[in-house]
């Protein structure tokens, strides 16, 4: 409906405005040299040259496949990551592919000398308002989602592909062991949400892109969209409160549009909803005995679909898939208990007894 009255008004829809190949590198440069509060230059640089020299360590690796693991997060995610790191210790070439971009000085230096030698990089700002959890939909949360997908364009458009991924989720098997992951021959291979009560949803917590022309003149436009939105939503409201977006301006259904519009002949494959897990599969039963039936167990099981960081460890804890130690450490025997709860929650579908942890 929306191309159709943009046609009434005899404009092409945005997903259909072309830039000409000779005047992509200068559309692209425009685009980075930006120096707004959401990813100034110089910190873009710093990135681009981190995760240049990060990828010049997989060059063993078949180009096709050749792309970094990216998280992103800040200090109020750091028990998350260790928990993460902890979780993929032993699943191959997870931690050398990793590279985990924290934008909080506190958090970059809790995780920097972490003992499983994850490459983590210094991506703070002045910004102490984004060091901390912040609550959906207030204007520090999507101050923080305008940044993630800044940093994500700014590493397409240098060259870089990467598989977007989350520290709140649990990761049972190795999922660069799926070739449908590893071996799709599309630019995105998405992780989505399908089932008879909610329709399709295109998720960026595991998020696969791989860099050319196409992918990244798609995620201009949706760093351009995404930030549109944002800034017309701040200059309505003033103070903490939370802003009301409507579903289709936010970034992930941007993305959706975008992607299923064929804008820039990009193409892509989606990953099923049991394999790789959102959060509802915690919230639903009848959701978890489908997954079992069908796809046995998951691949990655994400921690979303509740509100707050608290709660999410505290309900990652409660399921056994919690694998930081009480010191915070990650002993060899422990891990292997925590794995072995792991799989049993996957089989019986309900969280384990108390004291079986």
């Amino acid at each position: 409906r929306e191309r159709e009255r943009e046609r009434e008004r005899g404009a092409p829809p945005y997903s259909q405005v072309l830039v000409h190949k000779t005047l992509l590198p200068l559309f692209y440069r425009k685009l980075d040299d930006r120096n707004d509060d959401s990813l100034p230059s110089a910190l873009s640089s710093h990135v681009i040259k981190e995760a240049q020299q990060h990828l010049s360590t997989l060059l063993d690796i078949p180009k096709q496949e050749r792309f970094l693991i990216l998280m992103i997060g800040n200090g109020a995610l750091v028990d998350m990551v260790h928990s993460w790191m902890c979780n993929t210790k032993h699943m191959r070439g997870v931690h050398r592919r990793t590279l985990i971009l924290m934008t909080d000085k506190a958090g970059f230096n809790d995780l920097v000398k972490n003992e499983h030698r994850v490459h983590v990089v210094d991506g703070s700002l002045n910004d102490t308002t984004l060091e901390t959890g912040v609550s959906f939909g207030t204007e520090a949360y999507w101050r923080i989602t305008e940044r993630r997908v800044r940093i994500l364009g700014v590493l397409l458009r240098a060259g870089i592909s990467f598989l977007n991924i989350e520290p709140d989720a649990v990761w049972a098997k190795n999922p660069l062991l799926d070739s449908r992951l590893t071996s799709s021959p599309h630019d995105f291979v998405i992780s989505t949400e399908f089932t008879a009560d909610i329709e399709l949803m295109f998720c960026f917590g595991f998020l696969l892109v791989r860099s050319n022309e196409r992918t990244q003149a798609l995620f201009s436009e949706l760093e351009e969209q995404s930030s549109a939105s944002i800034a017309n939503m701040r200059n309505r409201h003033h103070g903490p409160e939370e802003y009301v977006f409507a579903k289709e301006l936010q970034e992930q259904e941007v993305l959706k549009r975008l992607v299923q519009s064929n804008a820039h002949n990009v193409t892509y494959s989606c990953l099923d909803e049991c394999s790789y897990a959102s959060g509802r599969w915690y919230i639903k039963k009848d959701l978890r005995k489908y997954c079992k039936d069908t796809a046995g167990i998951p691949h990655v099981l994400n921690n979303n679909w509740i509100t707050g960081n608290t709660a999410k460890m505290d309900r990652a804890k409660q399921w056994g898939h919690w694998f930081l130690d009480e010191d915070k450490g990650c002993k060899q025997h422990a891990h292997l208990e925590k794995v072995n709860v792991l799989f049993q929650t996957f089989q019986r579908l309900e969280p384990p007894a108390r004291g079986s942890q």
